[in-house]
């Protein structure tokens, strides 16, 4: 579901720029580049999950049960695949539209923190509409 729902909010915007005009049609090019490596990925930890889990080998059956499971105990380990499985995590630093600076400049952003080109944008604070008052953002 996660992975639809980021594909839909990568096309709706784009498509709404180049149907408002306010960008061209190249700019369509670059959704695949940006959201099929993420579709990929996610297939691919299915896939490897899906066989751990099924365990149709008396090998991969020991590793599950005496190295996943114990792992999966872990709350580094739990916090680790639920960030994974949530995708808050995509991001497109290296996609298209995200321009290469040089070393300098990269350095600059890297020693001054926060998001980058191509980062997902951090949580904002929400405020209750009837209060007025700040809401937690979870």
């Amino acid at each position: 579901m996660n992975t639809g729902l980021g594909d839909a909010y990568n096309l709706g915007w784009k498509l709404a720029l180049v149907t408002q005009g306010r960008a061209t049609q190249q700019l369509l090019d670059t959704y695949e580049a940006e959201r099929l490596p993420v579709a990929a990925d996610v297939l691919k930890t299915t896939s490897t999950n899906t066989n751990l889990l099924l365990g149709h080998s008396v090998l991969t059956r020991l590793f599950r049960d005496f190295v996943f499971v114990p792992l999966m105990g872990l709350p580094a380990v739990q916090r680790k695949a639920q960030a994974k499985a949530s995708q808050l995590n995509v991001g497109y630093r290296g996609g298209p539209l995200v321009s290469r600076p040089g070393l300098l400049l990269r350095l600059a952003s890297f020693l001054r923190g926060g998001p980058r080109a191509g980062d997902r944008a951090p949580n904002a604070p929400c405020l209750l509409q009837t209060a007025g008052e700040p809401m937690p953002v979870i």
